[in-house]
C-alpha cells in the first residue's frame, strides 16, 4: 500500500513517499521515506514484516555518516533474505557518491542493486508517472534563485496534487495510497525535508459578463511538518473546529508516547501547529460561466508579498481568508 519515487527535477535528486500502510478500518500510517544519512535516503515498498529488520539495520549501520556507493552496494547484496518467503520489499532510493544515483533493490533478487534515472514503486505509481508525464498547469510564486528552489517547488506542486484528493474524491486511498506525503531533496551538501507546508483546496467561479466570481473553501486544511526521524500531519476542520493529529514514525520504531514530545503540540491544552508555515499550496478548480475549466496547484513561499491569503485570529482560533482580487 505505497507510493514511492525517486526523480529529478534540474538535476536535483528527489524522493517522494506516502504514509498508508492499509485501506479501511483498520488502516494505519508510517514513514515510507527515511533520512537514513546526509548522502543516502531509502524508501520501502512491499510486506512491513520484511520491511523492519533491513530499514532498522540501514539505519544502524549508515545513520549520520556519508556512505559509499560500494558500501551500500555491499550491505545489501549481501542482506541475508528469506528465499523461502513469499514475502517481498521493495527499496527506492538515492545514494550521493561520486555522483546522484537512483537505485532499486529487490528482496527477490538482493544480489543486485539497479541504477536508472528515476524509480517509481508501489501502488501509486501509474498515477505519479502520468502526473511527470503531463506535468499539468502549475504555478510556481516568488524568485526562483536556485536549481534546488526549483525542484522544492516543483515537488510541493506534486504532492499538492496529491493531497488534494485527499479532500476531494479520495481515490487514491481507495486504490492503497495516500493518507498524506512527504518529500526529501539534496541541496548540493545533503539531503534535507521539505518542511511546514499547509495544504488547501479550493473551487473557483468566475462569471465573464459580470467580471466577478465566488469561491468554495473546503474547510480540511493539512499541515505537515518534518522532525527528520518522524513526521506530523495536522488536520485543520475550519467547519467543526476540531484539529485532528497524526504522528508518523518509523517503520521500525513504535516511538511510543511519542505525542508527549512533539515540540509545538499539547493535546492536554489543545496547543497545536500554528497556520503560519514555510510554504503555502493550493489546489485550485476553476470553473467560468462560458465553460472554460481547468485545475492546478499554487506554491506561495513564506515572506512572498501580497499572497492571496491571510490569517487573523478571534478567540483564540486562527481563520484563513482568500483575497479574491488575486484573480486576474
Amino acid at each position: 500500500m505505497t507510493l514511492i519515487a525517486g526523480f529529478q527535477y534540474s538535476d536535483v535528486p528527489l524522493l517522494l513517499g506516502d504514509f498508508m500502510i492499509s485501506r479501511g478500518a483498520r488502516g494505519y500510517t508510517l514513514k515510507k521515506v527515511h533520512l537514513v544519512s546526509p548522502n543516502l535516503v531509502v524508501g520501502w515498498t512491499g510486506h512491513l514484516f520484511m520491511a523492519k529488520p533491513i530499514l532498522r539495520d540501514l539505519h544502524n549501520k549508515f545513520n549520520g555518516v556519508r556512505v559509499s556507493r560500494e558500501g551500500l552496494e555491499q550491505f545489501l547484496t549481501n542482506y541475508p533474505v528469506d528465499n523461502s518467503s513469499s514475502m517481498l520489499v521493495h527499496l527506492v532510493g538515492w545514494i550521493v557518491d561520486d555522483a546522484p544515483r537512483c537505485f532499486l533493490w529487490n528482496s527477490s533478487y538482493p544480489q543486485e542493486l539497479f541504477y536508472e534515472p528515476y524509480h517509481v514503486d508501489g501502488l501509486g505509481a501509474t498515477v505519479f508517472e502520468n502526473m511527470l508525464r503531463s506535468r499539468g498547469k502549475v504555478g510556481i510564486q516568488g524568485t526562483r534563485t536556485s536549481n534546488v528552489d526549483q525542484a522544492v517547488y516543483f515537488a510541493l506542486t506534486q504532492s499538492c496534487i496529491l493531497m488534494s484528493d485527499e479532500v476531494l474524491a479520495r481515490n487514491n486511498q481507495q486504490m492503497g495510497f495516500g493518507h498524506g506525503y512527504e518529500v526529501l531533496y539534496y541541496d548540493g551538501q545533503q539531503f534535507k525535508f521539505i518542511d511546514d507546508i499547509l495544504y488547501t483546496t479550493w473551487d473557483f467561479y468566475y462569471d465573464v459578463n459580470s467580471k466577478g466570481g465566488d469561491f468554495r473553501f473546503y474547510p480540511a486544511v493539512y499541515k505537515y511538518r518534518s522532525f527528520d526521524y518522524y513526521s506530523v500531519v495536522q488536520i485543520y476542520n475550519f467547519e467543526t473546529t476540531v484539529t485532528d493529529f497524526n504522528a508518523i514514525t518509523p517503520a521500525f520504531d513504535d516511538m511510543p508516547n511519542l505525542f508527549d514530545n512533539i515540540p509545538g503540540i499539547d493535546i492536554t491544552k489543545g496547543t497545536s501547529f500554528p497556520i503560519a508555515s514555510n510554504f503555502y499550496c493550493l489546489f485550485f478548480r476553476f470553473q467560468a460561466s462560458d465553460n472554460l475549466s481547468s485545475t492546478g496547484s499554487l506554491v506561495f513561499p513564506a515572506g512572498q508579498p501580497n499572497l492571496p491569503f491571510y490569517i487573523d485570529k478571534a478567540n483564540g482560533k486562527e481563520h484563513l481568508n482568500f483575497k479574491f482580487d488575486f484573480l486576474p
